[in-house]
């Protein structure tokens, strides 16, 4: 059976959580790893990140039930927002100090 057939029989209302749910899990996960990896380089800690976000879209993409693919979304959801949290950072170490905060041409 596909992802699509397993939820298909759901309401709106059931499949809600696994949608609404991923922001305030990524608001509130966002914080709580980049306090865990705060001894970590950013890189080291930004592929980690990416595993655990691949990771949870694996687990959700083969769950065999709801619950299973709820379980996945929450893994993904805690990685998500400390990943562009962090990826935000070290992109604007990456610009030269000359073009940081300015108009541009």
């Amino acid at each position: 059976m596909t992802p699509p057939e397993r939820v298909r029989h759901l309401s709106v209302a059931a499949r809600r959580p696994a949608n609404s749910g991923l922001v305030a899990r990524a608001h509130l996960g966002a914080p709580i790893m980049t306090a865990l990896g705060t001894r970590i380089s950013r890189k080291r800690m930004l592929m980690l990140l990416m595993g655990f976000f691949i990771a949870g879209n694996l687990i959700s993409a083969v769950a065999p039930v709801f619950g299973i693919m709820l379980l996945g979304r929450v893994v993904a959801s805690l990685a998500h927002g400390a990943f562009f949290g962090i990826g935000a950072v070290v992109a604007a170490e990456l610009v030269a100090p000359d073009r940081k905060a300015g108009p541009s041409p």
